[in-house]
């Protein structure tokens, strides 16, 4: 009869994922893991097959946890244009305060997908694809908000087909999100917007947002100051494309 896992599987997955986070997949040694999650390194073996098997299921909780849930309000189907605008901009507004307010000896700090998955990633088609998966979500929900908030670059002939677009895009998202969470959604805010008039547009933003977010992260551990003010220049681009939906307010 094998030996019954006693350890708090969970608290070691939030160890080790914030370890990968501080130093990255390569810089990270088996001793390090030992260390930071209490186990030996037969219990790793055995719980998550391998260095790597642990790094992966840090990953997905890291996204599930800390990702998601961040993303989750630009989804929300239920959202008034004005609503759907506030999203956006705190989105950008309390990244800025979370990465101005971390402890300089933080391990948290920047985005452990850009910090660990860069090296590995040159090797390793799976972490590639959760890499380009992340961003993916990340344009999707820019997308799905923008496009609820409405914008100036919707004109009258457009006006129509958007709004028509965007009931069929709330239905479906509203399952997709009830069923599978944002990661699914977010992938078919974009399928479902794929050749509407808008989108050219709202993409376009969209990736931009997701840009300057990504890069934010990026600079978080090297430049702090940088970095929020790349996140409030997401926030003021968010407030100027969604200008229409705030002034519904009044």
């Amino acid at each position: 009869m094998g030996r019954q896992q006693v350890f708090d599987t969970v608290h070691a997955v939030e160890a080790a994922r914030d370890l990968f986070w501080q130093l990255g997949y390569e810089a990270v040694s088996l001793t390090d893991l030992e260390r930071a999650t209490g186990l030996n390194r037969s219990s790793i073996y055995n719980a998550f097959g391998s260095k790597r098997g642990l790094f992966d299921v840090a990953v997905e909780n890291y996204l599930e946890t800390i990702i998601r849930p961040r993303i989750a309000p630009l989804l929300d189907p239920s959202n008034s244009p004005s609503a759907a605008a506030d999203a956006l901009i705190r989105y950008f507004t309390a990244l800025a305060e979370t990465v101005a307010g971390l402890p300089a000896d933080s391990p948290r700090q920047g985005c452990l997908l850009v910090t660990a998955a860069p090296g590995i990633a040159g090797q390793d088609e799976t972490v590639r694809q959760v890499v380009a998966d992340y961003h993916s979500e990340l344009v999707g929900a820019f997308t799905a908000a923008l496009e609820r908030a409405g914008g100036p670059w919707v004109d009258e002939v457009q006006a129509g087909e958007a709004q028509a677009g965007a009931a069929q895009v709330d239905e479906a998202q509203a399952r997709e999100v009830q069923a599978s969470g944002p990661q699914v959604a977010a992938a078919r805010v974009l399928q479902a917007h794929a050749g509407r008039a808008a989108d050219s547009t709202s993409v376009a933003r969209a990736r931009l947002l997701a840009s300057l977010s990504v890069s934010a992260f990026a600079l978080a551990k090297v430049d702090r100051g940088e970095s929020v003010v790349l996140l409030h220049t997401g926030a003021d681009f968010a407030t100027e494309w969604t200008e229409p939906a705030q002034l519904q307010r009044f």
